[in-house]
């Protein structure tokens, strides 16, 4: 089982952890949250430096979606970013 520290582009240091007996999903930590997201500890390690190094993040993580890249930009769990997101509409 692989394990990586990873710190996006805002000092947020997230951890990825491969998941055992399915290679294509990866499970994300930061601090007390996780997702698991559909692309292996490869590709989100490669999609990390793409992203670091200046690429869009919907670039650099293809196979993930809006919810998914939003938790490694922010750390918000989507239920998170809605409630924070209907605040600033009212």
């Amino acid at each position: 089982m692989r394990l990586l520290n990873r710190v996006n582009r805002f000092g947020m240091q997230f951890r990825l952890r491969e998941i055992f007996g399915n290679p294509d999903k990866t499970s994300v930590h930061y601090g007390k949250k996780s997702m698991v997201v559909p692309a292996s500890i490869q590709e989100m390690s490669d999609g990390w430096f793409l992203w670091i190094s200046g690429k869009f993040v919907q670039d650099a993580f293809p196979k993930l979606n809006a919810d998914q890249r939003e938790f490694l930009m922010t750390g918000l769990l989507p239920e998170e970013f809605q409630a924070a997101t209907a605040e600033d509409e009212q």
